[in-house]
């Protein structure tokens, strides 16, 4: 008689959620913008002088002195705020 291995079928469902939540699961690229010269690179914002707009999902470092009524602006519906 055969007997099975009770781990193996665990194990093997265990690889597929990974590999299912590894190649499903997006976020967005680190972004940049720095307030003081209004520039930026990378997704996530969008920038209405004087406003930089802070987009749900971003991923953004924000730098620069805040000057000349330029400010940031992040929707209250937004997660991971911090």
């Amino acid at each position: 008689m055969i007997q099975l291995n009770p781990m193996k079928p665990f194990a093997y469902i265990l690889l597929c959620c990974i590999v299912y939540v590894a190649t499903t699961t997006t976020a967005l690229a680190q972004a940049t913008f720095n307030l003081a010269t209004g520039t930026g690179t990378g997704a996530g914002w969008r920038w209405e002088d004087p406003k930089l707009k802070i987009e749900d999902g971003a991923n953004i470092t924000v730098t620069g002195q805040i000057s000349g009524g330029r400010r940031i602006e992040v929707n209250a519906l937004n997660k991971n705020v911090f």
